[in-house]
């Protein structure tokens, strides 16, 4: 099976991946997640680059690992749309990203609100991202 990469697709599914962290991580739950990891906003205020680089390069290796996946996806279901990057986002969020979060909190004793928190938006992130790579592949 041959893979195209749609580097526009990729760069806009990784563009949407950190505007949802952005208003997920901002407005949404920023305070109550702070406060859920023991920081304050003026820690997140200092030396902030090489975080947002290094989620910026994960959402890109994100976008393209999604991409492979949605196009081996399509060939068992005769279809590549956004639905079925939807659900190849969901897939990728239930089995590989929740046990993730969810053994890593329990392990570090970590509240469980955190879990909602962080797991929320892991789902809503790959589900939009699994949705414009689907849409335009």
């Amino acid at each position: 099976m041959e893979v195209s990469l749609d580097w526009i697709a990729i760069l806009i599914a990784t563009a949407v991946a950190m505007a949802v962290g952005a208003i997920w991580y901002g407005p949404l739950f920023g305070n109550r997640w702070l406060k859920l990891v023991g920081l304050k906003k003026k820690d997140t205020e200092q030396n902030w680059q090489k975080p947002m680089m290094a989620m910026l390069i994960m959402a890109l290796v994100q976008a393209i690992v999604l991409t492979y996946l949605i196009t081996f996806a399509s060939s068992f279901y005769n279809q590549l749309d956004t639905g079925l990057g939807m659900l190849v986002g969901f897939i990728v969020w239930l089995g590989l990203v929740v046990p993730t979060i969810v053994g890593n909190n329990m392990f570090a004793r970590r509240n469980n609100e955190l879990n909602y928190i962080e797991a929320g938006n892991s789902l809503v992130t790959l589900v939009l991202m699994g949705a414009v790579i689907g849409a335009m592949l």
